[in-house]
C-alpha cells in the first residue's frame, strides 16, 4: 500500500514537471518571438521544449569591422532576468563570431527534436 502510494506521488510529480517545462517552452517562445524576429543582433535564436534560450548574438560590426562586446550592448544579466520574466528558462547569450571570425553556431549539435521554436536572421 505504501509502496503504491509513493509509485503514485512520483509519478504525479513527474507528470507536473513536464507539464510546466511544455508551459514554459510556450510562454518563452509567446512572449520573445517578435522581439526575436526584430531585433537583427539576436542572428540565431533557439527555445527548447523546456523553455531553455540560446541566442547567438551578431557581434560583428561592419562600420569598424571588427568584433564588439555584446555585454556592451545590453546582452547581459539584466536581458537574461528579462528572459526569464518572460518564461524562458535559463538564458544563454553566445557571441556568433569567434574573434578569429570564424561562426560559433554548430547546426550540426542541435537537435531538431528538442526545439519550439528556431529563428535566423538573413
Amino acid at each position: 500500500m505504501f509502496k503504491t502510494i509513493i509509485i503514485t506521488l512520483t509519478l504525479t510529480i513527474a507528470t507536473l514537471l513536464g507539464v510546466s517545462n511544455i508551459a514554459n517552452a510556450n510562454d518563452c517562445v509567446n512572449n520573445t518571438q517578435d522581439y526575436l524576429k526584430s531585433d537583427k543582433m539576436a542572428a540565431i535564436s533557439i527555445i527548447e521544449k523546456t523553455g531553455h534560450i540560446t541566442i547567438y548574438v551578431d557581434n560583428y560590426n561592419p562600420v569598424t569591422k571588427g568584433f564588439r562586446n555584446i555585454g556592451e550592448y545590453g546582452w547581459d544579466k539584466t536581458l537574461a532576468d528579462e528572459f526569464i520574466s518572460l518564461g524562458c528558462v535559463n538564458p544563454v547569450f553566445i557571441p556568433l563570431y569567434a574573434h578569429d571570425g570564424s561562426v560559433k553556431f554548430n547546426a550540426d549539435t542541435v537537435n531538431e527534436g528538442l526545439i519550439a521554436f528556431a529563428w535566423r536572421h538573413k
